[in-house]
């Protein structure tokens, strides 16, 4: 028995009583096996989903890649422009891969709006930046944007063929963009930092005064 014991290992989960191996006091059954098996946790599916960190996750039909089942609102050609209804203050949003196309967008006061990066594209729009909005890993692109806003923190962001007004602009960061044959045009701007973008065939962004830092840009 003790030779069997060092050539099988001592545990043997199916092994009978009486056996050497055998594990005492071994359930009947898994804790699965009824009881709140369709939960996790106590919660059941729709509380999970619930619990996201996003008050909406938003996806357009013209990606082929998920279906109603898997965001919150699902967007057509048809409904896009009601884009700018789930912008809500003090909460975040996000936009799944997909082109969306709303006239405007007015980003709402303490937002975040995010996308996937490259494969989130907001286009053909003007857009508005209110204050206190995060703006990251999107793609805007032949859009009019707005930046007329204090503390709005605009990062990883691609700008393709945009015009970038700054008017009013405080306390703003911008940083690790990429700004694709665009143009920009200041008004009064001040404490605001504008660095580690990449400019290819765009503006060179210059400001006098106003007790901007605006450098280590890469100019293409």
């Amino acid at each position: 028995k003790l030779l069997k014991t060092l050539n099988d290992g001592y545990a043997d989960y199916t092994a009978s009583e009486g056996e050497v191996g055998y594990i005492k006091n071994k359930p009947d059954a898994l804790p699965a096996n009824g009881g709140n098996a369709d939960t996790v946790g106590g919660y059941c599916a729709d509380k999970l989903i619930n619990k996201q960190p996003e008050k909406y996750i938003i996806g357009i039909n013209t990606a082929n890649t998920y279906d109603k089942s898997k965001v919150n609102i699902l967007l057509t050609n048809d409904t896009v422009n009601k884009l700018n209804n789930y912008f809500v203050e003090n909460t975040a949003t996000c936009l799944r891969e997909g082109e969306y196309n709303p006239k405007t967008i007015s980003l709402a006061y303490n937002g975040t709006l995010y996308g996937v990066g490259f494969p989130t594209i907001i286009k053909d729009s003007k857009i508005f930046f209110n204050d206190n909005c995060i703006v990251k890993d999107i793609t805007f692109r032949n859009c009019i944007v707005e930046i007329n806003s204090k503390n709005s923190n605009i990062f990883e962001v691609n700008f393709e063929n945009c015009d970038i007004i700054l008017n009013e602009t405080s306390l703003a960061y911008i940083q690790k963009c990429r700004f694709n044959k665009c143009k920009f045009k200041f008004g009064k701007c001040f404490n605001n930092i504008i660095s580690n973008n990449i400019l290819i065939g765009s503006d060179k962004i210059k400001y006098y005064g106003g007790n901007n830092i605006i450098k280590d840009n890469i100019y293409v």
